[in-house]
């Protein structure tokens, strides 16, 4: 893929989990709002996030597991996630990231299944000038 092309979600390695029947279906609506980014991009995000991990504390942490509300944890990210934030950037690895609308990561964050099953943490982290 030449440089700076953006991937199709037809080739994003996680698009099983919002397509098929054993996972909670996303609607092509919901889908379109999902961009994955290119490999070399996911790449510097990641290695940026976890420099910046690996010095600065999250101003809140929220650790979520099988036991957790899942209208808590929407609350909570809608009230941690600036609305004016209407993108984020969700980074699996080195390979995997995409830009997510924030209204879909809010409402859908638990049925798409888009961060790892096991134990995880959400850290909100403010970036001051």
């Amino acid at each position: 893929m030449p440089e700076g092309t953006q991937p199709g979600l037809s080739n994003f390695p996680l698009l099983w989990r919002w397509n098929r029947d054993t996972h909670p279906k996303l609607s092509l609506d919901e889908l379109e709002l999902i961009r994955p980014l290119p490999e070399d991009e996911a790449a510097v995000l990641c290695d940026e996030v976890v420099k910046w991990r690996d010095r600065h504390e999250p101003d809140e942490r929220l650790k979520v597991d099988d036991t957790s509300d899942e209208t808590s944890v929407a609350t909570w990210l809608d009230r941690m996630i600036p609305s004016e934030g209407n993108e984020l950037m969700l980074i699996w690895d080195r390979r995997t990231a995409a830009r997510v609308q924030r209204v879909l990561f809010v409402r859908r964050w638990d049925d798409q299944d888009i961060l790892p099953p096991a134990n995880w943490t959400i850290a909100h982290l403010r970036v001051r000038s």
